[in-house]
């Protein structure tokens, strides 16, 4: 039997058969740039989706202001067309008024209060009890000056159909709601009244009052002075409005343009001058 050959001691090493560890090159190592490396896609894509939303706020940052800047004279439009159809609401309130006291008394009434003494008291004052103001009205002296000691707390009341919203000095007892008072208006400053009959233009031809630019207290009885040789005073809620409001003696409202001439204005404050004229 041939004899066994004789086991070498590193047969019997147990640290043949274990696991080794790699080992992690160096820095210094040639093979250190071959291992794998974490690719930086992720990150560029975060950096791109970073930019494309600052651009996108800086856009919309940009336009906000342009935006708003093409609204507002939308709005400003708007509120303007608001006012006017307020401000037309309360001159019929006060059209109404003077038929109603045309109707009491008549014939129509101005431009000062009926009764009133030495004139003291405007023609606003002799429509209250035609608008639901006659308790205000029963307690005004028109015996005594509409600013007085005894008249004044009364008179500095506000009323909202004396006041035009359209008009930024009406605030307070301010209002732009004025009559024409000389030769050939409707009311001439004398004694008689004018009556339905004596407008022989037309009702619908004949201004009564007038949106004024310049505004009064309402209980003042000072009204737009007229005649061949006085100029026309401002019209309009401001001296940029495009046309004033006008109550005709018919209790209607229209809108009269600033661009309209001179004659057919006046044609329209008087009320017995033979010319009708159609109002654009």
């Amino acid at each position: 039997m041939a004899e066994d050959t004789p086991l070498r001691d590193e047969d019997f090493d147990d640290d043949k058969d274990r696991p080794r560890r790699r080992r992690r090159p160096r820095d210094d190592d040639d093979d250190a740039d071959d291992r794998p490396r974490k690719k930086a896609g992720g990150s560029n894509t975060g950096v791109i989706v970073g930019i494309v939303i600052g651009v996108l706020a800086l856009t919309m940052c940009a336009c906000v202001p342009v935006m708003i800047g093409l609204l507002l004279p939308a709005v400003q439009k708007v509120r303007e067309s608001a006012a006017r159809m307020s401000s037309q609401n309360n001159m019929k309130v006060i059209g109404l008024a003077m038929h109603n006291q045309e109707s009491a008394t008549g014939s129509f009434q101005g431009p000062f209060a009926p009764g009133a003494t030495n004139q003291d008291h405007s023609f606003r004052v002799g429509l209250l009890p035609f608008m639901e103001q006659d308790g205000l009205y029963r307690q005004i002296d028109l015996t005594q000056p509409w600013d007085g000691v005894k008249n004044a707390p009364l008179t500095s009341t506000s009323i909202k159909d004396f006041l035009d919203p359209a008009n930024p000095a009406s605030v307070g007892t301010a209002t732009p709601y004025r009559m024409f008072v000389g030769p050939g208006a409707m009311f001439d400053g004398t004694a008689k009244m004018p009556s339905v009959t004596s407008i022989t233009d037309g009702m619908s031809n004949t201004i009564m009052a007038v949106a004024a630019t310049q505004t009064v207290p309402w209980a003042k009885p000072q009204e737009l002075p007229y005649g061949p040789g006085i100029a026309l005073p401002p019209l309009g809620s401001t001296p940029a409005a495009d046309g004033f409001n006008a109550l005709m003696a018919d209790g209607s409202v229209r809108y009269i343009r600033k661009t309209i001439p001179t004659a057919d204005l006046r044609s329209l404050i008087e009320k017995a001058d033979g010319r009708v004229v159609n109002i654009p």
